[in-house]
Protein backbone atom coordinates (compact mmCIF):
# COMPACT_ATOMS: atom_id res chain seq x y z
CA UNK A 1 0.00 0.00 0.00
CA UNK A 2 1.10 3.91 -1.04
CA UNK A 3 2.56 5.80 1.98
CA UNK A 4 1.12 9.28 2.19
CA UNK A 5 2.78 12.56 1.88
CA UNK A 6 4.25 14.00 5.64
CA UNK A 7 3.37 17.50 6.40
CA UNK A 8 6.92 18.76 7.62
CA UNK A 9 5.79 21.57 9.60
CA UNK A 10 4.23 18.80 11.79
CA UNK A 11 7.29 16.63 11.85
CA UNK A 12 9.48 20.26 12.34
CA UNK A 13 7.51 21.05 15.45
CA UNK A 14 7.50 17.68 17.04
CA UNK A 15 10.76 17.64 16.79
CA UNK A 16 10.59 21.17 18.38
CA UNK A 17 8.82 20.05 21.13
CA UNK A 18 10.43 16.46 21.73
CA UNK A 19 14.22 18.78 22.22
CA UNK A 20 12.35 20.81 24.51
CA UNK A 21 11.25 18.01 26.80
CA UNK A 22 14.47 16.51 26.91
CA UNK A 23 16.40 20.19 27.96
CA UNK A 24 13.64 20.67 30.44
CA UNK A 25 13.74 17.49 31.88
CA UNK A 26 17.28 17.81 32.29
CA UNK A 27 17.31 13.84 31.11
CA UNK A 28 21.32 13.09 29.80
CA UNK A 29 20.90 9.27 29.42
CA UNK A 30 18.77 9.60 26.85
CA UNK A 31 20.13 12.66 24.95
CA UNK A 32 23.19 10.70 24.89
CA UNK A 33 21.82 7.79 23.35
CA UNK A 34 19.36 9.69 20.64
CA UNK A 35 23.13 11.72 19.91
CA UNK A 36 24.72 7.96 19.44
CA UNK A 37 22.25 6.84 17.27
CA UNK A 38 22.83 10.12 15.27
CA UNK A 39 26.07 9.61 15.44
CA UNK A 40 26.28 6.41 13.93
CA UNK A 41 23.90 7.07 10.93
CA UNK A 42 26.01 9.78 10.29
CA UNK A 43 29.37 7.75 10.12
CA UNK A 44 27.50 5.20 8.17
CA UNK A 45 27.16 8.29 5.52
CA UNK A 46 30.37 9.69 5.93
CA UNK A 47 32.63 6.36 5.75
CA UNK A 48 30.05 5.73 2.32
CA UNK A 49 30.84 9.27 0.80
CA UNK A 50 34.98 8.61 2.35
CA UNK A 51 34.45 5.07 0.06
CA UNK A 52 33.35 6.56 -2.94
CA UNK A 53 36.17 9.25 -3.06
CA UNK A 54 38.89 6.49 -2.63
CA UNK A 55 37.64 3.97 -4.87
CA UNK A 56 39.76 3.31 -7.76
CA UNK A 57 39.69 1.04 -10.69
CA UNK A 58 41.67 -2.18 -10.19
CA UNK A 59 43.24 -1.76 -13.24
CA UNK A 60 44.08 1.47 -14.91
CA UNK A 61 41.68 5.24 -14.45
CA UNK A 62 39.86 5.85 -17.98
CA UNK A 63 40.38 8.50 -19.63
CA UNK A 64 43.66 9.64 -17.53
CA UNK A 65 44.73 11.14 -20.07
CA UNK A 66 42.27 14.09 -20.03
CA UNK A 67 43.24 14.47 -16.22
CA UNK A 68 43.95 18.36 -15.08
CA UNK A 69 45.65 18.79 -12.10
CA UNK A 70 43.47 21.31 -10.40
CA UNK A 71 45.35 22.14 -6.93
CA UNK A 72 47.03 25.40 -8.32
CA UNK A 73 43.54 27.05 -9.14
CA UNK A 74 42.15 26.34 -5.05
CA UNK A 75 44.95 27.16 -3.47
CA UNK A 76 43.59 29.94 -1.46
CA UNK A 77 41.19 27.54 0.45
CA UNK A 78 43.83 26.52 3.55
CA UNK A 79 41.82 24.60 5.98
CA UNK A 80 44.66 25.71 8.58
CA UNK A 81 44.19 29.31 7.72
CA UNK A 82 42.81 31.34 10.54
CA UNK A 83 40.76 34.14 10.31
CA UNK A 84 39.36 36.34 13.07
CA UNK A 85 35.32 35.27 12.03
CA UNK A 86 33.26 36.15 14.81
CA UNK A 87 29.98 33.63 15.37
CA UNK A 88 26.74 34.31 16.79
CA UNK A 89 24.30 31.24 17.56
CA UNK A 90 21.45 31.09 15.94
CA UNK A 91 18.40 29.60 17.66
CA UNK A 92 15.49 26.98 15.81
CA UNK A 93 12.53 29.26 13.99
CA UNK A 94 9.35 28.84 13.99
CA UNK A 95 8.17 27.65 11.20
CA UNK A 96 6.30 29.67 8.25
CA UNK A 97 2.61 30.16 8.97
CA UNK A 98 1.16 29.98 5.23
CA UNK A 99 4.03 27.69 3.76
CA UNK A 100 3.17 24.11 3.40
CA UNK A 101 5.68 21.29 2.43
CA UNK A 102 4.99 17.54 2.26
CA UNK A 103 7.32 14.93 2.03
CA UNK A 104 6.84 10.88 1.41
CA UNK A 105 8.58 9.02 4.55
CA UNK A 106 11.80 7.67 5.03
CA UNK A 107 12.47 4.60 2.45
CA UNK A 108 9.52 5.57 0.30
CA UNK A 109 11.04 5.83 -3.64
CA UNK A 110 7.95 6.10 -5.20
CA UNK A 111 7.25 9.49 -7.26
CA UNK A 112 4.73 12.38 -6.60
CA UNK A 113 2.41 12.63 -8.92
CA UNK A 114 3.07 15.44 -11.44
CA UNK A 115 1.00 19.02 -10.04
CA UNK A 116 -2.62 19.23 -11.57
CA UNK A 117 -3.53 23.05 -13.28
CA UNK A 118 -6.57 23.82 -11.12
CA UNK A 119 -9.34 26.85 -12.84
CA UNK A 120 -7.07 29.52 -12.65
CA UNK A 121 -4.90 27.41 -15.06
CA UNK A 122 -2.37 27.19 -12.27
CA UNK A 123 -0.23 23.99 -10.74
CA UNK A 124 -1.03 22.98 -7.12
CA UNK A 125 2.64 22.60 -5.63
CA UNK A 126 6.22 22.59 -6.82
CA UNK A 127 8.45 19.54 -6.80
CA UNK A 128 11.95 20.24 -5.54
CA UNK A 129 14.87 18.66 -3.57
CA UNK A 130 13.75 18.72 0.42
CA UNK A 131 17.29 19.39 1.37
CA UNK A 132 16.79 23.02 -0.81
CA UNK A 133 14.02 24.32 1.61
CA UNK A 134 16.69 24.77 4.56
CA UNK A 135 18.46 28.01 2.96
CA UNK A 136 15.18 29.69 2.12
CA UNK A 137 14.05 28.82 6.03
CA UNK A 138 17.39 29.89 7.01
CA UNK A 139 17.07 33.09 5.41
CA UNK A 140 13.82 34.12 8.67
CA UNK A 141 12.77 36.93 6.19
CA UNK A 142 9.91 38.69 8.22
CA UNK A 143 7.08 40.81 6.30
CA UNK A 144 9.39 43.86 6.80
CA UNK A 145 12.19 42.38 4.49
CA UNK A 146 13.40 43.83 1.05
CA UNK A 147 14.69 40.15 -0.20
CA UNK A 148 17.50 39.75 -2.52
CA UNK A 149 17.67 36.33 -4.58
CA UNK A 150 21.00 36.91 -6.11
CA UNK A 151 20.74 33.81 -8.89
CA UNK A 152 17.33 32.80 -8.58
CA UNK A 153 16.57 30.51 -11.56
CA UNK A 154 15.12 27.94 -11.41
CA UNK A 155 12.89 29.41 -8.50
CA UNK A 156 12.09 26.78 -6.31
CA UNK A 157 13.68 28.76 -2.76
CA UNK A 158 12.19 31.94 -4.38
CA UNK A 159 8.84 30.14 -4.66
CA UNK A 160 9.12 29.10 -0.64
CA UNK A 161 9.80 32.89 0.15
CA UNK A 162 6.92 34.09 -1.70
CA UNK A 163 4.72 31.29 -0.87
CA UNK A 164 5.11 32.15 2.93
CA UNK A 165 4.54 35.76 2.62
CA UNK A 166 7.15 36.75 4.57
CA UNK A 167 8.46 39.61 2.75
CA UNK A 168 7.50 43.27 2.04
CA UNK A 169 9.14 42.94 -1.49
CA UNK A 170 11.34 40.33 -3.76
CA UNK A 171 13.93 40.92 -6.20
CA UNK A 172 14.67 37.31 -8.14
CA UNK A 173 18.04 38.07 -10.48
CA UNK A 174 19.29 35.59 -12.86
CA UNK A 175 21.76 36.30 -15.24
CA UNK A 176 20.74 34.09 -18.22
CA UNK A 177 17.84 32.14 -17.21
CA UNK A 178 15.38 34.97 -16.17
CA UNK A 179 13.21 33.98 -19.10
CA UNK A 180 12.87 30.48 -17.08
CA UNK A 181 11.76 32.23 -13.82
CA UNK A 182 9.36 34.44 -15.65
CA UNK A 183 7.21 31.20 -17.35
CA UNK A 184 7.99 29.33 -13.85
CA UNK A 185 6.41 31.91 -11.81
CA UNK A 186 3.80 32.34 -14.17
CA UNK A 187 2.39 29.06 -13.66
CA UNK A 188 1.88 28.90 -9.93
CA UNK A 189 1.21 33.04 -9.37
CA UNK A 190 -1.68 35.12 -11.52
CA UNK A 191 0.16 38.41 -10.84
CA UNK A 192 3.71 38.68 -9.72
CA UNK A 193 3.29 42.72 -9.31
CA UNK A 194 0.53 42.39 -6.77
CA UNK A 195 3.09 40.41 -5.24
CA UNK A 196 5.80 43.00 -5.25
CA UNK A 197 7.70 40.46 -7.16
CA UNK A 198 10.80 41.68 -9.60
CA UNK A 199 12.24 39.59 -11.99
CA UNK A 200 15.59 41.14 -13.43
CA UNK A 201 18.26 39.37 -15.81
CA UNK A 202 21.93 41.21 -14.31
CA UNK A 203 25.44 39.52 -13.90
CA UNK A 204 25.22 38.16 -10.07
CA UNK A 205 29.15 38.78 -10.08
CA UNK A 206 29.00 42.62 -10.97
CA UNK A 207 25.84 43.72 -8.65
CA UNK A 208 25.84 46.79 -7.69
CA UNK A 209 23.34 48.10 -5.41
CA UNK A 210 25.19 48.32 -1.60
CA UNK A 211 22.84 48.49 1.29
CA UNK A 212 19.92 48.19 -0.38
CA UNK A 213 18.13 44.42 1.06
CA UNK A 214 17.68 42.92 4.51
CA UNK A 215 17.92 39.49 3.42
CA UNK A 216 19.82 37.98 0.66
CA UNK A 217 20.08 34.44 -0.63
CA UNK A 218 23.35 33.64 -2.83
CA UNK A 219 22.07 30.03 -4.02
CA UNK A 220 25.43 29.92 -6.67
CA UNK A 221 25.84 27.81 -9.74
CA UNK A 222 28.06 25.08 -8.21
CA UNK A 223 28.91 21.31 -9.61
CA UNK A 224 25.34 20.06 -8.79
CA UNK A 225 26.70 17.06 -7.22
CA UNK A 226 23.85 14.81 -7.21
CA UNK A 227 22.36 15.85 -10.90
CA UNK A 228 26.15 15.59 -12.00
CA UNK A 229 26.20 11.82 -11.09
CA UNK A 230 22.67 10.68 -13.30
CA UNK A 231 22.63 12.77 -16.26
CA UNK A 232 25.25 14.03 -18.67
CA UNK A 233 23.67 17.54 -20.27
CA UNK A 234 25.47 20.18 -18.90
CA UNK A 235 27.36 18.12 -16.45
CA UNK A 236 30.31 20.12 -14.82
CA UNK A 237 32.65 16.76 -14.63
CA UNK A 238 32.78 16.63 -18.23
CA UNK A 239 35.86 17.51 -19.93
CA UNK A 240 34.14 20.38 -22.04
CA UNK A 241 33.34 21.96 -18.78
CA UNK A 242 37.11 21.87 -17.45
CA UNK A 243 37.43 25.33 -17.65
CA UNK A 244 34.48 26.54 -16.20
CA UNK A 245 34.48 24.15 -13.02
CA UNK A 246 38.26 25.28 -12.35
CA UNK A 247 36.87 29.34 -12.31
CA UNK A 248 33.93 28.02 -10.64
CA UNK A 249 35.30 29.08 -7.15
CA UNK A 250 35.96 32.53 -8.15
CA UNK A 251 32.87 33.42 -9.77
CA UNK A 252 30.80 31.99 -6.29
CA UNK A 253 33.39 34.35 -3.95
CA UNK A 254 33.03 37.60 -6.61
CA UNK A 255 28.67 36.38 -5.98
CA UNK A 256 29.11 36.41 -2.43
CA UNK A 257 30.69 39.32 -2.16
CA UNK A 258 27.84 40.90 -4.27
CA UNK A 259 25.42 39.63 -1.76
CA UNK A 260 27.30 40.81 0.97
CA UNK A 261 27.62 44.57 -0.05
CA UNK A 262 24.43 44.64 -1.15
CA UNK A 263 22.95 43.50 2.54
CA UNK A 264 22.26 46.56 4.79
CA UNK A 265 23.68 46.62 8.64
CA UNK A 266 21.46 44.37 10.19
CA UNK A 267 20.74 42.41 7.78
CA UNK A 268 21.66 38.66 6.84
CA UNK A 269 23.25 36.87 3.94
CA UNK A 270 22.46 33.25 3.03
CA UNK A 271 24.97 31.49 1.23
CA UNK A 272 24.15 28.29 -0.59
CA UNK A 273 25.01 25.00 -2.62
CA UNK A 274 24.13 21.34 -3.68
CA UNK A 275 27.88 20.98 -3.80
CA UNK A 276 30.17 18.44 -1.57
CA UNK A 277 33.38 20.36 -2.79
CA UNK A 278 34.96 22.43 0.58
CA UNK A 279 36.63 24.84 -1.52
CA UNK A 280 32.75 25.65 -3.27
CA UNK A 281 31.41 25.55 0.31
CA UNK A 282 33.53 26.72 3.59
CA UNK A 283 36.77 27.57 1.12
CA UNK A 284 34.12 29.95 -1.01
CA UNK A 285 32.74 32.04 2.59
CA UNK A 286 36.30 31.80 3.78
CA UNK A 287 37.70 34.13 1.07
CA UNK A 288 34.82 35.87 0.61
CA UNK A 289 34.98 37.49 4.06
CA UNK A 290 38.61 37.59 3.80
CA UNK A 291 38.52 39.64 0.71
CA UNK A 292 35.28 41.83 2.28
CA UNK A 293 37.81 42.65 5.52
CA UNK A 294 40.63 43.49 3.45
CA UNK A 295 38.62 46.00 0.81
CA UNK A 296 35.93 47.17 2.79
CA UNK A 297 34.71 48.62 6.37
CA UNK A 298 31.78 46.00 6.45
CA UNK A 299 32.05 43.68 9.26
CA UNK A 300 29.76 40.64 9.96
CA UNK A 301 29.19 37.82 11.97
CA UNK A 302 28.97 34.03 11.02
CA UNK A 303 26.20 32.16 12.49
CA UNK A 304 27.00 29.14 14.42
CA UNK A 305 24.00 26.75 12.84
CA UNK A 306 24.30 23.74 15.49
CA UNK A 307 21.45 24.36 17.48
CA UNK A 308 19.30 25.50 14.45
CA UNK A 309 19.88 22.03 12.64
CA UNK A 310 19.07 20.14 15.96
CA UNK A 311 15.39 19.74 14.89
CA UNK A 312 16.35 18.49 11.28
CA UNK A 313 18.27 15.53 12.35
CA UNK A 314 15.34 13.64 12.78
CA UNK A 315 14.93 13.75 8.64
CA UNK A 316 19.04 14.53 7.17
CA UNK A 317 22.58 13.67 8.01
CA UNK A 318 24.68 16.65 7.99
CA UNK A 319 28.48 16.52 8.13
CA UNK A 320 30.37 16.76 11.60
CA UNK A 321 33.54 18.77 10.59
CA UNK A 322 32.00 22.33 9.21
CA UNK A 323 33.74 25.12 9.96
CA UNK A 324 31.68 27.98 8.99
CA UNK A 325 28.09 26.38 7.47
CA UNK A 326 26.53 23.26 7.54
CA UNK A 327 26.04 20.66 5.05
CA UNK A 328 23.00 18.20 4.25
CA UNK A 329 24.85 14.90 3.28
CA UNK A 330 22.94 12.53 0.39
CA UNK A 331 20.99 10.24 1.97
CA UNK A 332 19.42 7.27 0.10
CA UNK A 333 16.29 6.79 2.66
CA UNK A 334 15.50 10.41 2.07
CA UNK A 335 16.14 10.68 -1.60
CA UNK A 336 17.92 14.34 -1.03
CA UNK A 337 20.77 16.12 -0.99
CA UNK A 338 24.02 16.96 -1.02
CA UNK A 339 23.15 20.72 0.78
CA UNK A 340 25.58 22.99 2.13
CA UNK A 341 24.43 27.03 3.47
CA UNK A 342 25.76 29.27 5.50
CA UNK A 343 24.18 32.08 7.16
CA UNK A 344 25.52 35.74 8.05
CA UNK A 345 24.84 38.74 9.89
CA UNK A 346 26.10 42.26 8.54
CA UNK A 347 26.90 43.98 11.72
CA UNK A 348 29.10 47.58 10.42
Amino acid sequence: MQRKAVSLRKLYEAEIDKNAQLISTNDHEIRDELTTARGDELETATETINDFNEFVAPSRLKGLEHFVDETDHVKHYDTGAQMPFNKKIFEPLKFPRHLSIYILDKNNFSSFPQPKKDALKLFSYYLMDISSILPPLLLNAKPIDIVLDLCSAPGGKAMNIIQSMSYKSIVCNDFSRSDRLKHVFGTYFTDLHKLNVNITAHNAEEWVEPNAYTKVLVDVPCTNDRESTVREENNMFSHAKLRERILLPERQINMLCSGLKAVQVGGAVVYSTCSLSPVQNDGVVHMALSKIANETSMEFVINDLSAWIEPWKCLFSFHDNMRHGQLILPYLPLNCGPTYFCRLERRK
